[in-house]
């Protein structure tokens, strides 16, 4: 009798599992698509009038010495990291897709010095507190030019 209870009990828990499953894809933030038009952004980093400069050649590889961040003042969306260019102080945010960020207002955060280091201007830009904030406008597809200079970070 066992013998024939097995197969049965076997097929309810394979149906329970592929019932969860199932409805289980829908969640999460995977499918949350960004609303709205959506750009590229591209735009230097200076101090004072001036690119930012940096040795890298002690920094870690992968470490572009300069983390970037753009945090939507949207309330529940998730910050955008900007690709960082030592070569000539330049950043570019494409977005995690690699498609644009939303358009829409964001605090921008820069923390200077190799990842995990002490930040060259003492907090003064991180996350959560930077004073840079930007409103970034414009159509789908486009790109957008933002120079930042943290002597001003707000012109």
């Amino acid at each position: 009798m066992l013998a024939r209870k097995l197969p049965a009990r076997l097929a309810g828990g394979l149906t329970l599992a592929l019932v969860v499953l199932s409805s289980a894809g829908g969640c999460g933030d995977g499918d949350k698509k960004p609303t709205g038009p959506r750009v590229i952004v591209k735009g230097k980093l200076r101090d004072n009038g001036q690119p930012i400069t940096l040795d890298t050649s002690k920094l870690p590889p992968g470490d572009a010495g300069i983390t970037i961040e753009f945090q939507p003042l949207e309330a529940g969306a998730e910050p955008v990291p900007a690709r960082f260019d030592p070569a000539n102080s330049s950043f570019e945010v494409r977005g995690l897709d690699g498609k644009g960020i939303k358009t829409g207002e964001y605090r921008i955060a820069v923390q200077i010095g190799p990842h995990g280091s002490a930040d060259r201007h003492k907090g003064k830009f991180a996350p959560g507190k930077s004073p840079i904030v930007r409103k970034i406008d414009g159509k789908d597809g486009d790109t957008v030019e933002l120079d930042i200079d943290l002597a001003k970070p707000n012109s």
